[in-house]
């Protein structure tokens, strides 16, 4: 006699559910697989913590204690189901211990529970999405992943989803789980029109910030060619012609500060020779002194005017690598923008 084959079974079918005492011992419970299965028995019979296992099993991320409630997570140290995803047996096992409470094992590949959802869908064959936080994907701001619990929560009702769910469920989230179950999720959030907002106000604000940078750039640069008495650049070229009109009288400056002082170095070598022959020949030049004074008076005057100029050009310096910062840091910013456009 042959025995007939096993019909293929697809989508997520629970099979048993197992849980482990403390002592080692074990219940399951087996499910018809042949069909609809009904839990049903007297008070106390296991019915919702058997519901509970199976829910803290698909990746639920309370712990033990909030998922099982504490008669249960202390009777118990591992729950598991098995089951078939499109006809493929599957196991999955939790542990109730402290420290691996936050991990599942699926088929023996042990994982953080946080890594679930995408692991199930894959499993599955799902599609795995990310959905604007909102009703509207062109006002909302970011991006949310469709995972596989918020598909569960809308098909698996129990009694606390009444009292604790149903009033804070949010529309967008409503609208996507019933697009995905549907099957045109994928075509619906594909995204495009967040991704092309988000870009525009991305732009927006990039020219928001252009606008403010070569108005504070103009503020600075009006500042600093205010107190220095020079006259306001409108352009880059503005600045080099100031530039090289400043180098060239700082240049000239220097120039005459070397040549007042070769001139007073001449003056006081002509006054020692004069001072070591004054045994020998007779006579004093009186102007010597005056000379010597004004040649002093010179040089001061001229070591001031080249530190003027000096802090003058450094000033000026200063101003030129800001803008020229300023005109980088812009461009910068421009560059991405034209190459998000260029994508779109």
């Amino acid at each position: 006699m042959t025995t007939p084959p096993t019909p293929f079974r697809k989508g997520l079918r629970v099979e048993s559910v197992t849980l482990v005492h403390t002592s080692g011992e074990m219940d399951t419970y087996a499910f018809n697989t042949a069909g609809l299965s009904v839990l049903s028995g007297v008070r106390n019979s296991s019915k919702t913590t058997t519901l509970k296992a199976i829910d803290y099993c698909l990746g639920n991320r309370d712990s033990p204690t909030e998922a099982l409630k504490a008669a249960v997570a202390d009777e118990y140290v591992e729950v598991s189901i098995e089951l078939t995803l499109d006809g493929t047996p599957t196991e999955i096992r939790r542990s109730l211990q402290y420290g691996r409470q936050n991990k599942v094992v699926l088929d023996g590949d042990e994982f953080p529970v946080g890594e679930f959802s995408d692991r199930i869908l894959h499993k599955l064959g799902w599609p795995i999405l990310t959905i604007p936080k909102g009703i509207q994907a062109t006002t909302a701001t970011e991006l949310t992943p469709l995972t596989f619990r918020s598909v569960l929560r809308h098909i698996y009702r129990n009694e606390d989803s009444w009292t604790q769910f149903a009033d804070k469920e949010q529309e967008f989230l409503r609208r996507a789980v019933i697009s995905y179950l549907l099957g045109f999720a994928p075509t619906r959030y594909s995204n495009h029109d967040f991704e092309l907002a988000a870009a525009q106000r991305r732009l927006a604000q990039a020219q928001a910030a252009e606008r403010e940078v070569h108005d504070s750039t103009d503020r600075a640069v009006a500042a600093v060619c205010e107190n220095l008495h020079l006259p306001t650049p409108r352009s880059e070229q503005q600045v080099n012609s100031i530039r090289t009109d400043l180098r060239a009288e700082l240049d000239a400056v220097v120039r005459q500060r070397s040549q007042l002082t070769s001139e007073v170095e001449q003056l006081v070598a002509g006054r020692r020779q004069e001072g070591d022959a004054g045994a020998v020949s007779h006579g004093y030049d009186a102007t010597l002194s005056q000379q010597y004074e004004q040649a002093t008076q010179n040089l001061t005057s001229t070591a001031e005017t080249v530190a003027g100029l000096e802090q003058v050009l450094t000033a000026h310096m200063q101003s030129h690598n800001t803008v020229r910062a300023e005109i980088a840091r812009m461009e910068r910013l421009l560059v991405p923008h034209q190459a998000t456009f260029a994508v779109l």
